[in-house]
């Protein structure tokens, strides 16, 4: 990425502080930044933002900062630094990190087309499949989610859905400095919450679904305040397009009020369950219908577009694909492309980690995916049951540190939908897989198989092993990540791997000819 410099004074133009105490003139800026440790490499040139994280406040690390020879700060109160330091007092230094982040890399995002994606579940599927459909119809399209940042040739790894600011301004200027037109990016309530989606222009925002999640701990207090998290990206930020899965009865409330926008719908139902929307500009016209592909789960409708009744067949399983299906397409048809044409191309459409099959030649179904909630996993198994011969399994866990009330209800889903159930690590972190495997199991409402194996290498192996024919097998919660977070370590895990070596060595001798 090209180094760059700006002054000062322009970039307090979009980012005024309330209380400035020393000279700006005449300063130049090379780096706006976050982490202390960066401070050395920036010297004089650099702009310190003191942000307060969940485990540490930026503030207290301004002396050291300054020690490395930074002289600009943004911070949210005055600090004892020496006279040459130059402190900028910020009401919310967070704001202050996405508006100066915007300015410094000159706001790229008013010079793409920027679609954000939010609701509970769906935003990767949405997400990726409109980034395909982008690409395929030959626009230059980026993406930024849980599954990384791709744009050109780039591909690299997020630690959240949503990078902060400083890190989303740097990529978007990169996107435009290389061509990228279109960037389609997840937006979390998270990130919605700490302002690092402040600053960006949104072309489109679109709503998937919502449900209780990350509710507890350092996330929401509650789920009203989960919900309204969400709506502030379809009331704060300006969108000329509002796209809104009108299936889900929440599809209304994310308008909030008074909205200067076009708003257009999809229904996969065709309840159409508020009248207060406008009717559906695409949806589907029959039920959708399980089917296969290749051998694996697929689902097939016939899509309205308009007066057009266009047959569709989606290589993932279940209703809330369909309705992930549909929001990539309308979202395309927003960047002026045609459903019509858009349409056989979900024939091929792969989402890595969201129902992923893994191939194998025997008579078993193995299936990837990231469902980590008591909704998601509902679903998942919901959908793969009509393709099941015999049994029904799960291998899965929940992750360790934070949203322990999803344990419980996850293992109550398991427990009714599954025919066997192994419980295993997710993300454990500083937590036993074991204990957390028990908060799991005592939600089960069903007196079901279960075996309880910590590790979870282990855990897919016997899964495999123990296959019958007809059996589909499905790994739930890891999805498309390639580590494990073990004592706040990221250790290297393919769930893919091992599943594929787990069939080549395994699965002859437990399914006999």
């Amino acid at each position: 990425m090209n180094s760059r410099s700006v002054s000062l004074s322009a970039l307090l133009i979009d980012a005024t502080p309330a209380v400035q105490n020393g000279d700006i003139d005449p300063r130049t800026v090379r780096a706006v930044f976050s982490d202390s440790r960066e401070a050395a490499r920036y010297g004089s040139e650099g702009l310190f933002v003191a942000v307060s994280g969940a485990r540490y406040d930026g503030h207290d690390f301004a002396a050291a900062v300054y020690e490395s020879g930074c002289r600009i700060f943004a911070l949210s109160r005055p600090l004892p630094l020496p006279s040459d330091a130059l402190q900028l007092i910020y009401p919310d230094t967070r704001i202050a990190l996405a508006a100066l982040s915007a300015a410094f890399y000159g706001h790229p995002s008013r010079e793409l087309t920027v679609v954000g994606i939010t609701g509970t579940k769906g935003k990767t599927t949405t997400a990726l499949l409109a980034h395909s459909l982008l690409l395929r119809s030959g626009i230059p399209a980026g993406y930024i989610g849980t599954s990384g940042i791709r744009y050109g040739s780039v591909a690299l790894e997020t630690a959240n859905t949503t990078p902060e600011s400083l890190i989303t301004q740097k990529i978007m200027r990169d996107m435009v400095d290389n061509g990228i037109r279109v960037l389609v990016m997840e937006v979390s309530s998270q990130a919605l919450m700490q302002s690092r989606v402040y600053g960006i222009d949104f072309d489109t925002v679109v709503f998937t679904n919502l449900s209780p999640d990350h509710i507890g701990g350092a996330e929401h207090p509650d789920f009203e305040s989960y919900r309204a998290e969400k709506q502030k990206l379809f009331s704060q930020f300006g969108a000329r397009h509002i796209l809104l899965n009108s299936d889900d009865p929440n599809a209304f409330g994310m308008l909030g009020g008074k909205i200067d926008a076009t708003v257009e719908t999809t229904s996969v139902t065709g309840n159409h369950p508020d009248p207060r929307l406008p009717a559906p500009t695409l949806a589907a016209s029959r039920p959708v219908s399980a089917t296969t592909r290749d051998g694996f789960p697929a689902i097939a409708f016939d899509l309205i577009d308009r007066t057009a009744h266009i047959p569709v067949t989606l290589p993932l399983p279940g209703i809330f694909n369909a309705e992930n299906a549909l929001l990539a397409l309308l979202i395309c048809r927003t960047c002026g492309l045609s459903v019509k044409s858009l349409a056989p191309m979900l024939e091929t459409a792969s989402i890595p980690g969201r129902c992923e099959p893994i191939r194998t030649d025997r008579d078993l179904r193995v299936i990837c995916d990231y469902a980590h909630n008591e909704k998601s996993l509902r679903e998942i198994l919901t959908a793969l049951r009509p393709y099941t011969e015999n049994r029904l399994t799960v291998v899965f866990g929940s992750v360790g540190g934070r949203t322990k009330n999803r344990r419980a209800p996850m293992g109550r889903v398991a427990s009714e939908l599954a025919d066997l159930c192994i419980l295993t690590a997710d993300n454990p972190d500083s937590e036993d897989p074991a204990s957390i495997a028990e908060e799991i199991r005592a939600g089960f409402t069903r007196d079901v198989p279960c075996a309880v194996i910590p590790d979870r290498r282990d855990a897919i192996r016997y899964a495999i092993e123990h296959a019958e024919r007809g059996d589909t097998i499905l790994l739930a919660g890891k999805g498309h990540e390639t580590y494990q977070l073990v004592n706040g370590e990221k250790l290297p895990f393919s769930e893919r791997e091992i599943a594929e070596e787990a069939l080549k060595g395994t699965l002859s001798a437990a399914l006999p000819e």
